[in-house]
């Protein structure tokens, strides 16, 4: 039993880290074609 509640959370754990990562990859790219945009809008 206590077995399984540990793996649980790590598992809990895993899934968590891998949405921060696909939420800082994402808001990074985000960020990026932002600034890109602000550049071709300011004639750079």
């Amino acid at each position: 039993m206590g077995t399984e509640v540990a793996i649980a959370q790590v598992t809990g754990i895993m899934e968590e880290k891998l949405q921060l990562l696909w939420a800082s990859y994402y808001l990074s790219a985000l960020a990026k074609a932002l600034m890109d945009d602000a550049e071709l809008g300011m004639g750079c």
